[in-house]
């Protein structure tokens, strides 16, 4: 439709306060780019909802909290950063999984873990050495 967007770029704003949980009606939404910004909060879960997206940029923020799952079910994902926020748990075995997945930083984070080479799958091996 004439109405839908499917590409929102607000990278390097000065955008602060959190990701609003009702991007998930963006249904058409395939690149999210909020980069370089002063975001702060969690990934809203609404984010998973979002089954068209294939490029997730947030990092450079002040995001924090755990990965969430949801991001498992963003299937048409090939590019995921969050690098350069506060995130922390262990390493979202969930984003492994993600067969269209071709980049994925998360580095400078608080994320800890091993990264179990057989949750990633083959087109991501490159990013991690040892697998």
């Amino acid at each position: 439709t004439p109405n839908t967007i499917m590409y929102l770029n607000l990278k390097e704003n000065n955008l602060s306060g959190t990701i609003p949980s009702e991007v998930a009606l963006l249904t058409d939404l395939r690149g999210l780019e909020l980069d370089s910004n002063h975001l702060t909060g969690t990934i809203p879960s609404e984010v998973g909802l979002l089954s068209a997206l294939q490029v997730l940029i947030l990092d450079s923020n002040s995001l924090e909290g755990v990965v969430p799952s949801e991001l498992g079910m963003l299937e048409k994902a090939w590019f995921v950063t969050l690098n350069e926020n506060s995130f922390s748990g262990t390493f979202p075995d969930v984003l492994g999984d993600l067969s269209s997945l071709l980049y994925l930083h998360l580095n400078e984070n608080e994320i800890t873990g091993t990264i179990v080479c057989e949750s990633v799958a083959s087109q991501v091996m490159g990013i991690f050495p040892d697998c």
